[in-house]
């Protein structure tokens, strides 16, 4: 069996605790470095919303209002050609229903019963 001096043992523990102590103080720095670098991150990103918020709405703002002109004309060509899809599909519908001699009794009774 093995047996340790004082001296054995104080060497140990004084080993030890230089070890112990390195540890610490890694991990304690790893730990505020990753705290400063979340903190940092947070305040960038807030930072980053608060100014499109800011100047990125107002610049699309002005984006749309100077397109103002070209969106408007684009609505009114588009809504016209949803008109015209709606008459032609209401023409399909009407004439499949014509098809059926009770639909089409139906239909004409509707139109002309008063």
């Amino acid at each position: 069996m093995l047996e340790l001096s004082s001296e054995m043992i104080q060497k140990l523990v004084d080993e030890a605790t230089a070890a112990i102590k390195s540890n610490v103080v890694e991990e304690t720095k790893k730990a505020i470095r990753q705290s400063v670098e979340y903190e940092v991150a947070g305040a960038v990103k807030k930072m980053v919303a608060d100014y499109m918020a800011q100047e990125g709405a107002a610049e699309f703002r002005s984006a749309l209002v100077e397109s103002n002109p070209v969106l408007v004309a684009a609505v009114r060509e588009a809504s016209s050609q949803m008109a015209v899809m709606l008459c032609e599909a209401m023409v399909v519908a009407f004439a499949k229903r014509l098809e059926s001699e009770w639909e089409r009794k139906a239909l004409l009774q509707a139109m002309f019963s008063k």
